[in-house]
């Protein structure tokens, strides 16, 4: 029901309104101490939550240098940026490797009008239609009435058509000068255009009426010194992974030496991102847990939550805490340029100084901050281990099986012997690792070391770089294997003709898995990589490039980002860090003292509205004192009145 909102007395003449909301607002009191309250537990939580925020940044920045990304990265230059440019991953290995760029990736371009052009781009030449193919791709057929059919119109109509091809009229001097010319939108061999035409079109685009401006042609590099090496070629002037990770662009024919070298500044920008954001967070909670010696003014919203402190003081001991089983010379950040400024306990970092450790000894500082191992025996390697792994375990590494590429054997060759190519032998079916390949030699008479260089040109000429496979000659036979490892990597040659010569075994072949034991346990092998799959040794990997059954020792080292990491997690981790448990009874705070202030206002409404109740009973009984008062006023008025007049009459 609607309360009562005013009782100002029209019979006491008494301001009541102002006596109820004085009277509510005496008995509001304690409500306002809990409001107060309220507002404190939200900016407390609010605060709390900014700590959070930039403890997660760091965590998050953290996370780069515990990855292999930031210490392996590289870089690449060119001796001769102008012949090729270069660019390199984390998987390129360092070294310089000289190219020749033999020659450039070319669009195909062709012309009509070779013995005579058009007089008027827009005059029509007939109803006809016209074919387009690019290589060996699905052709595209197009058709054109009396009024579509000039050269305008048929160059906006194969413009149209996606037919990757683009199409554009020229005009040169004479009666006649209009010409069409066709170009493909992407180079290489794979994009040269075969056009046909009928009717009204036919003598426009005749095989005599065509000229050639420029012959589609794939870009050609050959790796090595001039007329050695093994030569690849690309649709594109881009070669990728002709050295694993590499990617290099040609530019110009010429010769370029590319040199690939770790990319010191990466990690660099990756630490001092880390220690801004840590300094970040300390910067904030001192902000927000400062005290006026003086007195003069609040102390900061935080200067109660002392285990803030306490776990951020854990994150700054444990960065400068050795790292156990590193040198001594490289155990500490100490030693690549960072100290604690005393006054602030912000962290400091000389860059000049970390420079210099990084480009003296990346390893060392990558050491510092991701997890590492040694093998006490080579063909054995670590590559990484997760939380789960015991680090204060050495770890038994017992191979039973070596990985495997997949391999194929073919024909021997006696020293010194010519090995024929016809052109009935040329074509070479194969299939690697699922998907179908054709590559055609070239007709020719070969060494055998020769008829290997050159298997592998036209390998590397077709097969993609997953499935790049190698050729190797060896006492005289011919070897064609995988790249990869493991039971993935598949073979098989087809009963193809320069199979005839090759003697390559049409049985397909997969690689193996490496296999073997950590600890006692048997581990998961894919490829390469042997990795623990429970206990102790619970993801431990090691690359194995061993290859036969042998064992190692393999011991490891938690590098300060796993450490680091633990330490923010227990502020930060979202079911038992502090922070989400200090976030989650903040709320449970504040969210009771919501609910027993909007219990007490309801009672204070109810009370104000009693008040209301007893002022309005109130004047309804001054209202009717009121009323009998001017009854009897009258009465007693009207007696004297009478009295007066029956005392005239008497005189």
């Amino acid at each position: 029901m609607t309360g009562i909102t005013g009782v100002d007395g029209l019979a006491s003449g008494i301001n009541t309104t102002e006596i109820v909301d004085a009277m509510i607002e005496v008995d509001r009191s304690s409500t306002r101490v809990q409001e107060r309250r309220k507002v404190l537990l939200e900016a407390r939580l609010e605060a709390v939550r900014g700590f959070n925020t930039r403890l997660l940044a760091s965590q998050l920045d953290l996370t780069n240098l515990r990855s292999g990304s930031t210490f392996n990265a590289k870089s690449a230059t060119t001796s001769s940026p102008e012949v090729m440019t270069a660019k390199a991953n984390n998987s390129a290995a360092n070294g310089t490797y000289t190219f020749q760029v033999e020659q450039l990736a070319a669009a195909h371009q062709i012309a009509t009008g070779k013995n005579g052009g058009i007089a008027s781009p827009g005059a029509s030449l007939g109803a006809g239609s016209l074919s387009i193919q690019l290589g060996q791709g699905a052709s595209v057929d197009l058709e054109f009435s009396e009024e579509t059919s000039s050269l305008n119109a048929i160059a906006q109509a194969i413009n149209n058509a996606d037919a990757g091809v683009n199409a554009f009229v020229i005009q040169q001097s004479g009666a006649q000068p209009y010409r069409l010319v066709l170009q493909s939108e992407e180079t290489g061999l794979s994009s040269e255009m075969s056009v046909s035409a009928s009717g009204g079109l036919a003598d426009l685009f005749a095989e005599e009426n065509l000229e050639t401006f420029a012959e589609a042609q794939d870009a050609q590099v050959r790796m090595g010194a001039t007329g050695t090496g093994a030569v690849f070629t690309s649709a594109s002037n881009e070669f990728k992974d002709i050295i694993p990770g590499l990617t290099i662009t040609a530019q110009d024919v010429g010769v370029s030496s590319v040199t690939v070298g770790t990319d010191v500044s990466s990690a660099a920008e990756d630490i001092g991102s880390f220690v801004e954001s840590l300094n970040d967070a300390i910067k904030y909670l001192n902000a927000n847990t400062e005290v006026d010696p003086d007195g003069d003014e609040e102390a900061g919203i935080l200067v109660s939550e002392t285990d803030l402190r306490r776990g951020l003081n854990s994150i700054v001991r444990e960065l400068f805490t050795a790292v156990p089983g590193l040198p001594q010379s490289m155990n500490n950040v100490t030693s690549i340029g960072l100290g604690v400024n005393r006054d602030t306990g912000e962290i400091t970092l000389d860059e000049g100084r970390l420079q210099a450790a990084l480009t003296s000894n990346p390893d060392g500082v990558a050491r510092l901050f991701r997890n590492s191992g040694v093998s006490s025996e080579p063909g054995v390697e670590f590559a990484s281990m997760t939380a789960a792994t015991d680090v204060n375990t050495p770890f038994q590494v017992d191979i039973t099986q070596a990985a495997e590429q997949a391999r194929l054997s073919g024909a021997t060759f006696a020293s010194g012997s010519e090995i024929e190519i016809t052109d009935a032998n040329t074509t070479l079916g194969l299939t690697i690792n699922g998907r179908s390949y054709e590559v055609n030699l070239v007709e020719g008479i070969y060494t055998r070391e020769e008829l290997a260089d050159h298997l592998q040109n036209v390998l590397n000429s077709t097969v993609s770089n997953q499935d790049r496979v190698e050729v190797a000659l060896q006492g005289g036979q011919l070897h064609l294997n995988t790249r990869a490892y493991g039971s993935s990597r598949s073979l098989q040659i087809s009963n193809s003709p320069a199979n005839a010569v090759l003697g390559f075994s049409t049985n397909a072949v997969k690689g193996k898995d490496v296999e073997g034991t950590i600890n006692g346990v048997q581990a998961k092998g894919t490829g390469q990589v042997l990795t623990g799959s429970s206990g102790e040794s619970e993801g431990l990997s090691v690359v194995v490039t061993a290859t036969g059954p042998m064992s190692s020792t393999v011991e490891v080292t938690a590098g300060l980002g796993r450490r680091l990491g633990n330490s923010i997690n227990a502020l930060t981790d979202a079911q038992r860090g502090t922070i989400p448990n200090k976030e989650n009874g903040l709320q449970r705070n504040i969210t009771t003292l919501s609910d027993n202030i909007t219990k007490a206002e309801e009672r204070l409404e109810q009370r104000r509205q009693r008040y209301i109740r007893q002022f309005r009973a109130m004047e309804g009984i001054i209202g009717q004192l009121n009323s009998q008062q001017t009854f009897l006023e009258g009465q007693i008025q009207a007696f004297s009145n009478a009295a007066r007049n029956y005392g005239g009459r008497r005189n």
